[in-house]
C-alpha cells in the first residue's frame, strides 16, 4: 500500500497557514497563555512570601512596562478587589 499523501493546508481566518495535523495557535493565544503563567508565577511568589498579590506585583521587574500601563483606579482595585469588586465584567 503507497502512503498516503499529506494534507493541503489550510488557511485560518487570519490567513496564517495551518497544517490539518496541528492546531493553529495564534499569538494572541500565545500572548494569554504567557499572561496567564506570569501571574501564576506572581501568585506563587506572594503565597510563599506571605505577602499580597498586588505588593508582589506591582514590585515585579517582569511585568513594570505592563503594570506602568494600570490607571490608578486598576491597581486600587487590584490592591483591594475583595472591597471593591462587583463581578462584573463590562
Amino acid at each position: 500500500m503507497a502512503p498516503a499523501e499529506p494534507l493541503p493546508k489550510t488557511k485560518n481566518s487570519d490567513s496564517t497557514a495551518v497544517s490539518p495535523n496541528r492546531a493553529a495557535v495564534s499569538s494572541k493565544t500565545i500572548s494569554n497563555i504567557v499572561t496567564h503563567e506570569m501571574s501564576k508565577a506572581l501568585a506563587h511568589e506572594a503565597m510563599e512570601r506571605n505577602l499580597s498579590l498586588y505588593e508582589v506585583a506591582s514590585q515585579a521587574e517582569t511585568i513594570a512596562s505592563y503594570w506602568a500601563k494600570f490607571t490608578d483606579s486598576e491597581k486600587e482595585l487590584m490592591k483591594s478587589f475583595e472591597t471593591q469588586y462587583t463581578g462584573l465584567v463590562a
